[in-house]
Parts: structure tokens; C-alpha cells; sequence
């Protein structure tokens, strides 16, 4: 059995991962953030999607219910809303179901709703 080469070794040039140290000047976050899709192009549109979404249910249920909602996404034909606690989330499954046509009718994909109670961290902007 050969011998394991030592995990601090000074001689070698190589990381754990097996690859060559890259050279030169280290990447900024936001090139970091680009390269896997995750660039501020990209949260922009998210963000403008989101707000369409809340302007629409606005428009449906009113600005007092439409306001308990704190996040709004809609992928893979599922409208997910976040709700401030559990008696807002209550009321929106009331009424998503009863304006679920409207819903359809503005975007075909969805095929389900999902209401989620956010968590407090979440909503006083620590971490989850």
C-alpha cells in the first residue's frame, strides 16, 4: 500500500481538492456570484417578478390582505406565498382558493399554491 501523503505538506503545490493554487489576483464576490447564475441581472428580474406577483394580488384581494404576504415566487407550476403568521396564512389559503381562476388565468404553468408561515428570524432579518 503506498504512503499517504501528509494533509499539511509544505512541499507540495497542490490543494486538497487535488488542483493546482490559482495565480494572480483572487476573484471579487460578485464575479464569484455571476459565474454560477446568481448575478444582480438575474435578482433584479427575480425581484420585478415578485413585485408583479404582489401588485396582481393586490389587485384581487386588496391591499390589507395582499400586505400580509412577505414573499411571493412562483416556479415549477407552484405559486408559493409567505405569510407574516399563521392567522394571515390562513386567510390567504381562503383566498387563493377563492380566486384561484383569476391566478390561473394569469399565468397557465401554475398548477398548485403553497402558503408558508415565515419564520421570525426570517422576518426581522436574521439568518434561517
Amino acid at each position: 500500500m503506498p504512503k499517504s501523503t501528509l494533509r499539511n505538506n509544505p512541499k507540495s503545490a497542490k490543494t486538497a481538492s487535488g488542483a493546482a493554487r490559482p495565480k494572480g489576483k483572487p476573484l471579487e464576490i460578485k464575479d464569484l456570484l455571476t459565474k454560477v447564475g446568481l448575478g444582480q441581472p438575474r435578482l433584479a428580474a427575480a425581484s420585478s417578478r415578485a413585485e408583479n406577483w404582489r401588485d396582481f394580488l393586490a389587485t384581487l384581494w386588496g391591499e390589507e390582505l395582499a400586505g400580509a404576504v412577505t414573499q411571493v415566487s412562483a416556479r415549477e407550476g407552484c405559486l408559493t406565498l409567505h405569510a407574516a403568521n399563521a392567522a394571515w396564512a390562513a386567510r390567504l389559503r381562503y383566498a387563493l382558493a377563492e380566486h384561484w381562476d383569476a391566478i390561473v388565468a394569469r399565468d397557465a404553468s401554475l398548477k398548485k399554491s403553497l402558503v408558508r408561515i415565515q419564520p421570525a428570524a426570517a422576518s426581522a432579518g436574521g439568518r434561517t
